[in-house]
C-alpha cells in the first residue's frame, strides 16, 4: 500500500490511499458539497504534488496508469483533488477510471 506524505493545511487534511490499483482520496469537511470549501491555491499544488509522487511511485512498482481507479467523496475538495491527480496521470476524469465513491 502506497500512502503519498502530504503537508497538512490548518482546514484540510490530504489521505490519498492506494488500496490495490484503486486509489481513495478523503476528506474531513463537514458540508464539503458547496463550491465555497473548495481547494485553496496551496491545496491545488498540493494535489499536483501528490499526483505527481503517485506516478513515481507507480512507475517504481511497475503498475500501468491504465490500471488505476481513482474513487473519491462527493466533497468539493476531494472531487478538486481526485481531478487535478487524474489530470496529471494522464486519467480521464470524466471516465470509467474516476468516480464518487459514497460508502
Amino acid at each position: 500500500m502506497f500512502v503519498p506524505q502530504i503537508p497538512r493545511s490548518k482546514s484540510y487534511e490530504f489521505q490519498p490511499k492506494v488500496l490495490t490499483d484503486d486509489i481513495l482520496v478523503r476528506c474531513r469537511q463537514e458540508n464539503g458539497t458547496k463550491p465555497e470549501f473548495g481547494l485553496a491555491p496551496p491545496g491545488f499544488e498540493q494535489a499536483r504534488a501528490a499526483g505527481e509522487l503517485l506516478q513515481k511511485e507507480l512507475d517504481e512498482m511497475g503498475v500501468p496508469v491504465d490500471s488505476v481507479k481513482i474513487r473519491y467523496s462527493p466533497f468539493s475538495r476531494t472531487t478538486e483533488t481526485a481531478r487535478v491527480v487524474a489530470g496529471v496521470l494522464g486519467i480521464p476524469f470524466e471516465g470509467p477510471s474516476c468516480k464518487v465513491s459514497l460508502g
